[in-house]
Parts: structure tokens; C-alpha cells; sequence
């Protein structure tokens, strides 16, 4: 009984076995092992594939950032070039001044106001002035008169220069300096006849360039390198009869004149109704001023020079005035000091 069991147990065992051959291959030692090597590969691959992408994208960021940094010396190259191109055809920008460190003149006299609401009849009473200059915000033309070029200033209408009082403001034999752009001639010669002047002379400033070249600016039709100031003696039919000779303020009388008492009218006698003041000083200056460009509207200085040297010791005043315009022994007003 015995053997026959273990028999039977030994050839059940062998039956067994030889019943499941199949399953035995499938999980084989040797496909176990290629299943292991193949997930530590990918494993080893994954973790290792990491760093090169890194690396690659931190060489492409400092190859971006060498290029901007090149990028911008190119740019900064090319701005020089322009500004020194814009200054050989005398366009350059100007630069503004540092209103930090403005200083005005001493002896200046600004009064920051409104012209179209300012006080004249108080300024007309106080003092009657020798010499009146005046650089309206003419109204432009079109909507885009230059092209482009931006306007740093208000505008205003003919109608609104039309109504200030110049008239009140001098005697007989003052003279008044407008400047003018190019569609308003007509316009200011109007205003010479409205506030009781005479026109008799005119001022051109030829701008140049720090080089001493021509400075050529933005015009509509041509470009534009020179701005007129036109000249106009009070007659003394315009005098406002109120104010005649009404003035706390007096300048000192010159012993002499650079021409002979027989030459004190100039080309005017008593019926052009025309009487120059005691101080004027004749054939002095030129009509052209050559002069650099300065800043949007600023005007050279030659200009005040000579009016001071036309009329000595005068009483001068500037009408839409700037910090720029602010010289001793000069009223200014202007809404922009």
C-alpha cells in the first residue's frame, strides 16, 4: 500500500507538471529579467533626459540675451546716427531746459496771467510802454499745418488776439514787434491798422544750426528756415486819449542822438501823424538776424538786444511771454512762466 501511494503521488506530481507547460514559459526567468532591464532603462533614460533639456534651454536664454544686448547697442548706434544727421539738415530735437535749476534775471519783471482776462487797464494807468513785443499762438491753418509736427502750446483764434487792448498801452512813437507765420501777414497788418499803427519795417531770423548751417524746419509746402517779425509805429490819432502820457515810469533822457536834430522825424514829418520818441536811435541793427535755433517758440535774443539798443533806457514789454523770454528791465506775461 505504501509504494502504491507514493506512486500515485509521484506520477500525479509528473501529470501535473505535464499539464501546464505553457504557463511555466510565459513567466520564464528570462522574460522577467527583460521586463526588469527594459522599466530600469526607461527609469535611467527618464530621469536622465531631464538634464540635457535643461542645459539646452539655458543655452537658448543666454543666446536671447546676447542677442538683445546686441540688438540694443545696434539701436543705440542707430539713434546717434540719426541725431547726428538730423543735426547736419538742422531738424535736432531740442533738448528742455532743467526747470529745477531756472533761474529768472534779477531785474525781470514776469506776471504769470490769462492774457484774455489780464487787468490792462491797471498796466496802461502804471505805465505807457516804449516798446511792445508780441508772439501770438496764431490758430494754424489746417489741421495738420506741419505735417505731423506736434504743436506744444495753445491756439488761439484771430478773434481773441484781436480783442487785446495794445492800444492802451502806448503813446505816440511806440513801437510794436509782432511776430507773424506765414498765413497771418494779411492778419497782422490788419492789427496795425485796428489798434492805430503804421507799418514800417520788417525783421527776418534766419535760423541756423549749432554747425552755423541753414535749419531747415517743418513746413506745409516748403520747408521752413526763417520766421519774420514785423514792425509797427503808434500814431497819434490811435492814442487812447484816457491814458495819453499817463505813466509812473520814465526813462532817462540821452543827452544826444546819433543823427542831427534835422533827422529826428526819420522819413516821417508831422502829417504822417507819426511822433518818435526822444530816445530812439536810428540805423542801428540789421533787418536779418542770423541766429541759432533754440527751444519750440523760443526766440533769439538778438532781437531784445536791439530793441534795447533802438530805444535806450525804454520801457519794454512782452506780450505771451515765456521763462525763456525773461530779461531784466522787461515786463513779461504769459500764462507759461
Amino acid at each position: 500500500m505504501v509504494i502504491d501511494i507514493s506512486d500515485n503521488i509521484v506520477s500525479k506530481r509528473k501529470a501535473s507538471e505535464n499539464s501546464f507547460p505553457s504557463k511555466t514559459i510565459d513567466i520564464s526567468s528570462s522574460d522577467k529579467e527583460e521586463d526588469f532591464y527594459d522599466i530600469k532603462e526607461e527609469k535611467i533614460v527618464s530621469s536622465s533626459s531631464k538634464r540635457p533639456f535643461e542645459d539646452q534651454d539655458a543655452d537658448k536664454l543666454e543666446d536671447l540675451l546676447e542677442r538683445e544686448r546686441e540688438l540694443s547697442e545696434q539701436i543705440e548706434k542707430l539713434r546717434d546716427e540719426i541725431k547726428q544727421i538730423e543735426k547736419d539738415m538742422g531738424i535736432e530735437d531740442i533738448e528742455p531746459k532743467d526747470e529745477e535749476n531756472f533761474r529768472a534775471p534779477e531785474y525781470c519783471v514776469p506776471i504769470k496771467a490769462n492774457v484774455m482776462d489780464f487787468e490792462w487797464d491797471k498796466l496802461a494807468s502804471a505805465c505807457q510802454f516804449d516798446a511792445i513785443l508780441m508772439d501770438p499762438p496764431w490758430q494754424l491753418a489746417s489741421q495738420a499745418p506741419t505735417r505731423g509736427v506736434a504743436i506744444a502750446y495753445q491756439q488761439l483764434p484771430d478773434v481773441c488776439i484781436e480783442s487785446l487792448p495794445i492800444a492802451k498801452l502806448q503813446n505816440e512813437g511806440g513801437f510794436l514787434f509782432i511776430w507773424v507765420i506765414n498765413n497771418k501777414f494779411s492778419k497782422a497788418l490788419e492789427l496795425f491798422n485796428l489798434w492805430g499803427y503804421t507799418f514800417v519795417d520788417d525783421i527776418t531770423w534766419v535760423k541756423q544750426t549749432v554747425n552755423r548751417r541753414m535749419a531747415k524746419g517743418h513746413g506745409y509746402y516748403l520747408q521752413h528756415a526763417k520766421e519774420t517779425c514785423l514792425v509797427g509805429v503808434k500814431k497819434r490819432s490811435g492814442v487812447v486819449s484816457e491814458y495819453q502820457y499817463n505813466s509812473s515810469v520814465h526813462h532817462p533822457k540821452y543827452p544826444s542822438k546819433t543823427q542831427p536834430e534835422s533827422e529826428y522825424q526819420n522819413e516821417f514829418t508831422d502829417s504822417d501823424d507819426i511822433y518818435e520818441p526822444y530816445n530812439l536811435q536810428y540805423n542801428i541793427g540789421s533787418d536779418v538776424i542770423f541766429s541759432e535755433r533754440r527751444g519750440q517758440s523760443q526766440k533769439p535774443e538778438e532781437l531784445y538786444e536791439m530793441i534795447e539798443q533802438f530805444i535806450p533806457g525804454g520801457r519794454y514789454l512782452e506780450i505771451f511771454g515765456r521763462k525763456n523770454n525773461l530779461r531784466d528791465y522787461w515786463v513779461t506775461i504769459g500764462n507759461e512762466l
